[in-house]
């Protein structure tokens, strides 16, 4: 901005001028008068322009969003923040991807990684359920992937560290079907809606705890220690028959992949602070707490993970939109 004519007017602490700002006293500790400008680190054409626009009310100032009385702002002052607008911060986006559904025919699930607010009793249990059939899916497809290492030209023989019980592929095969009997072959939009249909992990029917929580286990010996499955070889078509079924009726299949990796973000913060992938759901739950009532629904938002993203010469990459919203 200086290359293109700007002038910068430092002072101790950013003023809001004619903004409307509220008075706070105890904003900052160490706030000094403009009579006091720290000069130290300034040159001398710095110091001169910022004293001879001392009275001089900015065209542009970057201020903290607390510190603006969006009540009091005059016509010719304009802001590039909104007042309780929910867009800008993860819980807010959360909650209106949740509500798009009132406003278009089309679905999240259909363009955006799978996300919920963990400080939302019912959020809570969809993830939690999301979260155990997303270890299901992936450790079919380990069992899959096993079952086709053995044809491949160069397939050398290891040994595995160990087995997990065949017993451990039946529970997987036969939630899957239970989680998958009652869909039809259909439009995405009808898929999408069943698969968002969660049952709560309070409620299910002859899938204990105790049995999730010992497939998890297994689980995480097969994705992350380098565990075989017992009876893979066995039950291949079984297999196949249902990962098809699953690729055909999930829109997020393509980036799911066989470690079950979840990000977990602050609802309001920003430049990545706070932000940690987890692959274990026992890790995700002790960050909450045991009681979710002492949680502020915008404090923590759970969000698959793409395991399988798309890539440039090997390297990952993001597109950042900007975007200018009017008043009118």
């Amino acid at each position: 901005m200086r290359d293109r004519g700007w002038i910068e007017k430092i002072t101790p602490k950013t003023k809001r001028f004619h903004c409307g700002a509220k008075s706070d006293a105890n904003d900052d500790d160490i706030d000094k008068s403009d009579d006091d400008l720290d000069e130290d680190d300034l040159d001398e054409r710095e110091i001169l322009i910022s004293r001879a626009l001392r009275d001089v009310e900015p065209h542009l100032q970057f201020v903290p969003l607390h510190r603006i009385d969006f009540n009091h702002i005059p016509k010719e002052i304009v802001l590039n923040h909104f007042p309780k607008a929910q867009f800008v911060t993860k819980t807010g986006l959360t909650l209106a991807l949740k509500n798009m559904a009132w406003f278009s025919d089309r679905h999240a699930d259909e363009f955006y990684p799978r996300c919920y607010i963990l400080g939302d009793k019912d959020d809570n249990a969809a993830f939690q359920d999301d979260f155990r059939t997303c270890a299901m899916t992936a450790f079919l497809k380990s069992a899959e992937r096993q079952n086709k290492a053995v044809h491949q030209d160069d397939y050398i023989e290891v040994t595995p560290p160990g087995f997990v019980e065949e017993c451990f592929l039946e529970f997987a095969l036969e939630i899957f079907q239970k989680h998958f009997e009652f869909q039809e072959e259909g439009s995405i939009a009808e898929s999408i809606i069943t698969l968002a249909k969660q049952t709560s992990i309070n409620m299910e029917e002859g899938e204990s705890t105790e049995q999730w929580n010992k497939f998890l286990e297994a689980f995480y010996k097969v994705a992350y220690s380098g565990y075989h499955i017992a009876g893979a070889k066995e039950r291949a078509d079984d297999i196949s028959n249902a990962l098809s079924s699953y690729y055909m009726r999930n829109p997020q299949a393509e980036i799911e992949g066989e470690k079950n990796l979840w990000i977990v973000k602050p609802g309001a913060m920003s430049r990545g602070r706070g932000i940690a992938v987890y692959k274990n759901l026992k890790e995700i739950t002790d960050i909450l707490g045991p009681d979710l009532t002492v949680i502020a629904n915008n404090r923590w938002v759970a969000q698959k993970y793409i395991e399988r993203p798309l890539l440039i010469n090997g390297v990952k990459f993001d597109i950042r939109q900007w975007f200018l919203i009017t008043g009118q």
